[in-house]
């Protein structure tokens, strides 16, 4: 089995979400040394649930793509316009 390339990365917590809920956590790190075989990675992604606890590193720009999916999970109207500057900018394709 391959090891995770997360596993002992250093990194600094730069934002956390709160009010979680019991046994549930959310925070977003900044590297602080490159991931082996990973360099393009720039942060990291923090997430404990009640059943497991996982790192992903990831680019800044991969942001993006969580506040398009957080709009689409909740329903919110997407302003097609918008959606296309963010697509555009961070070169997702939606």
């Amino acid at each position: 089995m391959n090891k995770d390339p997360m596993d002992g990365h250093k990194c600094k917590e730069i934002a956390r979400v709160h009010n979680m809920g019991p046994d549930r956590e959310m925070w977003l790190g900044e590297l602080l040394e490159p991931i082996k075989g990973e360099p393009q990675e720039t942060h990291c992604l923090h997430i404990k649930t009640p059943y497991k606890e996982v790192v992903w590193g990831i680019l800044a720009d991969d942001l993006a793509c969580y506040v398009v999916f957080d709009y689409i999970l909740r329903g919110h109207p997407i302003n097609e316009r918008w959606l296309q500057n963010v697509a555009e900018k961070y070169q997702i394709n939606l």
